[in-house]
């Protein structure tokens, strides 16, 4: 997962390095990586086409006209299948460079076509990897304005984190967020949500049916109407395009923005699409099909969750939406959901389908019951600020039984027991609160609350691997256990290595592996005969 710093500092006032920070998140447990991001290139344009036509001697070439605000107009031969006259482009002039001056523009001939620039897609500028098309802008800029004076280009740092599959809750901003107050001791500050809301009631609008509350246990439903569906502000843009994400609409770009800064997955539909204004959850029926949004008709199984409407199936619930509900430029009313799906019933989905999405992998991972509402308000708040509208009074929330508050008892002699250290019990009341952990003290020991979002932490030894993980494994110090001789003979090889090495690490010694693969001259230090060379062994 891409984590923005300058999207992380919305959330907790972050100090140190990229690399301190880096290494901090890595002692969590979350590993990072990190790259400084900003402007790679020079001499970059904006242009706008003002002719566009075929190339005579290439049937995916165009030959283009472009005006950049000098004199005369340019001739520019562009392969991209989205270029025609009338937008507005980034343009690379002739001598202009990109990756940081690794690549430099010069005047060539396409096919007998002389070509003197090149206009360029998102990919080139390294705001994301989009390169199927080039970049077009909507903007009333002067032709010919330096594209850094149009697009944001701000200093970044870009962290690649590597999440292991229990730490779904740190699938997002928010989440990694909370991890670095935890290890700069510092509170996380959360959104403020101002939900204004109009007079007709959501429950007009839309009704909310679950055939089966295991594998979907809450479906909460909100509706926005009198949107206005067009390219999404620039500080959207940049703030998708800031981790690599592509821009396509304000509605879409919005429930993607809130996916990446709260982390749980929602769907937006187009209301006047929906059949009877009813919403069912329910499995597949045999033979049943739906087109997703990435134009593929799917084959569906009897264990494929659906989002259907009145009529058909509409969406893959937790993996991807149907075509015949999708947000187009025509799009006036929304639908949003925000649900929970049992990790289990999309896992198996996805997996037959061959599926990955974004929300399917965060449903895999479980997500936070609790923040189904927060999420959609945050939503539906920002759908009306990029797109105008307004919110329908209340939230359709099919919730048939209500998930209980975990509860786990946690003994501080247990847990001083097993990492082997002392540890004061202020210090552990610490760790808790910065845990967001509720904990009610009980005769040396303490009952914890465990936060909604949590959902890794089921027993009390995981919140003994919490303590430590938020101590700092390399802070515990290491401690000789002796043990008395013994007289044993263990005909077992395996057996008696595996005995041997346990008392090895008892008694503070370290076990090396070392590669199988040594120089000539280092073999000749050992006995047991001459070593075996490969020809081939790499």
């Amino acid at each position: 997962m891409k984590v923005s710093l300058n999207w992380l500092k919305d959330y907790l006032d972050v100090s140190g390095t990229a690399e301190e920070i880096s290494d901090t998140l890595t002692a969590l447990g979350l590993e990072a990586s990190y790259e400084i991001t900003g402007k790679s290139f020079t001499g970059i344009v904006l242009g706008k086409v003002i002719e566009c036509g075929p190339h005579e001697n290439a049937d995916k070439l165009s030959v283009c006209e472009v005006d950049i605000g000098d004199e005369e107009n340019y001739t520019i031969v562009c392969g991209a299948p989205n270029v025609k006259s009338g937008i507005h482009v980034p343009v690379a002039k002739v001598g202009a460079t990109l990756n940081n001056g690794d690549f430099k523009i010069k005047q060539a001939k396409l096919r007998g076509v002389e070509s003197s620039g090149m206009i360029c897609s998102e990919r080139e500028l390294a705001i994301s990897d989009e390169h199927e098309g080039i970049m077009i802008l909507d903007t009333k800029a002067e032709i010919g304005t330096p594209i850094e004076e149009i697009l944001t280009f701000k200093e970044d740092t870009l962290f690649e984190i590597d999440l292991t599959p229990n730490r779904g809750d740190c699938l997002s901003h928010l989440g990694v967020a909370r991890e670095l107050g935890i290890g700069a001791g510092v509170d996380v500050k959360r959104r403020a949500v101002d939900l204004i809301e109009s007079a007709n009631s959501t429950s007009n609008e839309i009704k909310v049916s679950i055939a089966d509350s295991d594998a979907c246990p809450r479906y909460a439903a909100r509706v926005v109407t009198g949107v206005k569906v067009r390219p999404s502000p620039q500080w959207l843009v940049d703030r998708m395009t800031s981790i690599g994400q592509s821009s396509i609409n304000n509605i879409v770009d919005a429930a993607n923005y809130v996916l990446m800064d709260f982390g749980h997955p929602m769907h937006t539909f187009d209301l006047d699409n929906i059949s009877g204004n009813e919403i069912n959850v329910r499995y597949a029926k045999k033979g049943e099909k739906l087109t997703t949004l990435d134009n593929e008709k799917r084959d569906l199984k009897d264990f494929h969750l659906l989002i259907c409407d009145g009529d058909k199936p509409i969406a893959l619930a937790g993996i991807m939406g149907g075509i015949n509900s999708e947000i187009n430029d025509g799009t006036t009313n929304i639908l949003i959901e925000s649900a929970y799906f049992s990790p289990t019933v999309v896992r198996k989905g996805a997996k037959v389908l061959d599926l990955s999405t974004e929300a399917s992998r965060r449903f895999e991972r479980d997500t936070d019951m609790d923040g189904i509402i927060p999420a959609i308000n945050q939503l539906a708040t920002l759908i009306v600020e990029v797109a105008g509208g307004e919110i329908c009074k209340g939230v359709v929330d099919e919730y048939p039984a209500e998930k209980m508050q975990r509860t786990i008892d946690f003994s501080i002699e247990k847990c001083e027991a097993l990492l082997g250290t002392h540890i004061p019990k202020d210090k552990i009341e610490n760790i808790f609160v910065s845990l967001q952990i509720t904990h009610t003290k009980q005769n040396g020991s303490f009952q914890c609350i465990i936060p909604s979002f949590r959902n890794d932490l089921e027993r009390e030894v995981d919140l003994y691997e919490e303590v430590a993980r938020v101590i700092g494994y390399d802070n515990i110090p290491s401690s000789a256990q002796f043990t008395g001789s013994y007289n044993s003979f263990v005909k077992d090889d395996q057996k008696l290595d595996s005995l041997l090495r346990t008392q090895l690490q008892a008694n503070g010694f370290h076990e090396h592996y070392s590669n199988s693969l040594q120089h000539e001259k280092d073999t000749l230090h050992f006995t047991g005969g001459d070593a075996v060379q490969l020809k081939n062994p790499l």
